[in-house]
């Protein structure tokens, strides 16, 4: 079962309720994607990664919709928190960096 969830729900909530059990998307704030910057939007993505990541099974999307208007740079900003948590044999790497 594919479970898709809004921003309003904590990741870490997220991940205790649903986590192993379901494939889990979602959950930037939309609002934060099309008027945030790129360094809010990264950190973001990370929390999401960093608390759905270990669970498996997750797609880090928008939260909702993404808003017209929304500047396409933010989402280098999660493709490149993305890449940097990334994944091996099912567990969070540290950042390269």
């Amino acid at each position: 079962m594919l479970v898709f969830f809004g921003y309003l729900v904590p990741p870490k909530v997220a991940a205790a309720n649903l986590g192993g059990a379901s494939r889990m998307s979602g959950n930037l704030n939309p609002m934060l994607l099309k008027d945030g910057g790129y360094a809010a939007v990264k950190q973001a993505a990370r929390e999401c990664i960093e608390a759905m990541g270990p669970c498996g099974g997750f797609m880090l999307a928008d939260g909702a919709n993404v808003c017209p208007g929304t500047p396409l740079a933010r989402f280098r900003a999660i493709m490149d928190a993305a890449e940097e948590c990334g994944m091996c044999g099912g567990r969070l790497q540290p950042d390269a960096a």
